[in-house]
């Protein structure tokens, strides 16, 4: 059974994908993902929570999915 991700473990992976965005400013999708060291099912709810806080943007190019710091 899926263990439910709390408020504050979806917050705390989320300030690590932001960590790692403002370094890079923009980042691929699967990049991301792995540079960050998060579990899928950590890293997906984070993402979720960014975009619908609008502190992230996605941007399709090409075959890939672009993530960047939308205040930018």
């Amino acid at each position: 059974m899926v263990e439910k991700k709390t408020a504050i473990t979806v917050i705390g992976n989320s300030g690590i994908i932001l960590l790692k965005l403002q370094s890079l400013k923009e980042c691929d999708f699967n990049d991301l993902m792995n540079s960050s060291g998060l579990e899928e099912m950590d890293f997906y709810p984070a993402i979720g929570y960014l975009l619908n806080e609008g502190k992230i943007a996605l941007d399709s190019t090409g075959n890939s999915i672009r993530v960047r710091l939308k205040w930018l």
